[in-house]
């Protein structure tokens, strides 16, 4: 069972690398299940500092679910890890 990104301090992705998190992350975002797949794109992100994670967590909360101060934070972390694309979107 998947718990919703705005639970996801209670809630670890199931992955071993930044690899399988984006896999799971990119399967779930094919199925629309947007707020799941932010959870593995989190986890890339944060656990194990993916550029790509948190730009696609940016995205998915910034048009997905219309978060854009949690969008924001994972734009300011995707250009801290060197996503270049991300750091002028910092400002949204």
């Amino acid at each position: 069972m998947f718990i919703s990104a705005d639970s996801a301090a209670f809630f670890s992705p199931d992955c071993d690398s930044a690899s399988d998190c984006m896999t799971k992350a990119e399967n779930l975002s094919n199925q629309n299940r947007l707020a799941d797949a932010i959870d593995y794109y989190r986890e890339a992100c944060d656990e194990y500092r993916n550029k790509d994670g948190c730009y696609q967590a940016g995205v998915h909360y910034q048009f997905g679910l219309g978060k854009r101060n949690k969008a924001k934070n994972y734009y300011v972390k995707a250009c801290r890890y060197g996503y270049v694309p991300a750091c002028h979107l910092k400002e949204i």
